[in-house]
């Protein structure tokens, strides 16, 4: 829910280059990696927030030239509530629609809810 996924197909050994931007905060598009996951197929995860646009356009080497091949643009899914998601991701969602709301009740309850995740998160993964 709190992940974009971008995919795209292309010929068995295309070179791929990526370009996005995070809307409404970033202006310019600048490249980002796309992980070959097979032969010609390639992806890229991207976690968006609430409100928050990626815009993307997908471009292919051909004869030592860029060519566009494909843009567009995806956003977090809307209409999310806590109950739905158990992510520390949607917890950051709700307290930022809190804080728009100026509900200072839910924001406080957001923010337990996101410290009590996250304290679970260091305690199952702890770092090496």
């Amino acid at each position: 829910m709190d992940k974009a996924m971008i995919s795209h197909c292309a010929e068995r050994d295309s070179k791929i280059e990526l370009e996005i931007r995070i809307l409404p905060d970033e202006e310019e598009y600048h490249s980002e990696d796309i992980t070959r996951m097979y032969q010609g197929v390639f992806v890229k995860h991207k976690i968006l927030f609430e409100g928050e646009i990626m815009e993307y356009r997908v471009k292919e080497l051909i004869d030592e030239e860029w060519v566009l091949k494909e843009e567009g643009s995806v956003s977090c899914e809307a209409g999310v509530t806590p109950e739905d998601s158990d992510s520390r991701y949607a917890c950051l969602n709700e307290m930022s629609l809190s804080l728009n709301l100026k509900d200072e009740t839910g924001l406080k309850k957001r923010m337990q809810e996101y410290l009590k995740k996250n304290a679970a998160a260091e305690e199952i993964f702890s770092l090496m």
